[in-house]
């Protein structure tokens, strides 16, 4: 039995360090993509669209201001700005 969970144990850290360290990047695009979802999919804002403008700074590893301009229905342009810290929109703002 002992040497059965050593042999899995070896086989998943195996596994583990042949996995792409790009597959866990997360990158710009990756940010502004987070908080346009986050944008146009809750109900709140869902009356925007067309992002334009748009930018992501980098604010630490995983973290960044994403900064843009979106349309409201009548074609009017409204900033707005998401916080994203380690993956996750943690705000965001029209």
């Amino acid at each position: 039995m002992n040497k059965q969970l050593k042999s899995g144990l070896s086989l998943a850290i195996a596994a583990a360090m042949m996995t792409s360290p790009a597959a866990f990047a997360y990158n710009q695009t990756d940010a502004i993509e987070d908080c346009q979802d986050k944008i146009f999919d809750d109900s709140q804002y869902s009356r925007y669209s067309d992002a334009h403008g748009v930018t992501a700074q980098e604010t630490g590893r995983n973290s960044y201001k994403v900064t843009g301009l979106v349309k409201d229905r009548n074609k009017k342009d409204h900033r707005f700005n998401c916080r994203i810290d380690h993956r996750e929109v943690v705000s965001w703002n029209v």
